[in-house]
């Protein structure tokens, strides 16, 4: 990565601060969202295999309705989730790479 170094343009402290305001609004969008998937993953697990047990088609329809309603669409799950990890991972190299030239 000692490459990059040398062809990309050092970012400027003004920078830095842009790429922090970005990652706290990064945050408040995936926070939410990541508990709302693990919850209604572990609600659909929960009644699906309640579902089985018992031989109530109920539970295994809520378990259903519940993980289809919370992935609406494809484009939102990579949107809301996939694109705001590799921001995050890209975000904190920048800060980290900005420190390193502070000392």
């Amino acid at each position: 990565m000692d490459f990059l170094d040398k062809i990309v343009i050092p970012p400027s402290a003004n920078h830095v601060l842009l790429v922090k305001y970005i990652l706290t609004i990064s945050f408040v969008l995936f926070i939410p969202y990541l508990g709302m998937v693990l919850g209604s993953s572990f609600l659909s697990v929960y009644f699906n295999r309640l579902g089985r047990k018992t031989g109530n088609a109920i539970f295994t329809r809520f378990a259903k309705d519940v993980i289809e309603k919370l992935t609406f669409a494809r484009n939102a799950k990579y949107a809301l989730g996939i694109i705001q990890c590799f921001q995050f991972l890209l975000g904190m190299r920048s800060c980290c790479l900005k420190r390193r030239q502070l000392q």
